[in-house]
């Protein structure tokens, strides 16, 4: 699953892929320096370099949302969290978890991620 933030295209933080239980990645779909990513990932988490750390909470509320009819995600998401911890990627708490940052500056030849270029 992926946060995605892309200041052009979306104006909201979007949770993309979210049945992936295999990788957590933030990608933004800008250059560094172009906005401010700690206040963009507020109500999602902390910056932390060229990590983020996500809150729990949030990722299972918008995971029960987008994912409540299938029985089996919140197993999913709790394997993927003992894999986490056991990586030291889980606070002490148990409260956030660490992904990664990507930065993907979009060109003019190819769309953002998770939309089909026009131009086919």
């Amino acid at each position: 699953m992926y946060l995605v933030i892309d200041p052009v295209g979306r104006p909201e933080v979007t949770l993309d892929d979210p049945a992936d239980f295999t990788a957590l990645a933030v990608v933004v779909l800008a250059h560094p320096g172009d906005l401010d990513l700690g206040a963009m990932l507020q109500q999602w988490g902390l910056l932390d370099g060229t990590h983020a750390w996500l809150h729990v909470q949030r990722l299972e509320d918008e995971l029960g949302r987008r994912l409540g009819d299938d029985p089996q995600w919140p197993q999913r998401f709790t394997a993927m969290l003992d894999y986490a911890l056991a990586h030291g990627w889980l606070d002490e708490h148990g409260t956030t978890v660490r992904a990664h940052v990507r930065w993907q500056p979009p060109t003019t030849s190819e769309a953002p991620a998770g939309q089909e270029s026009a131009a086919r």
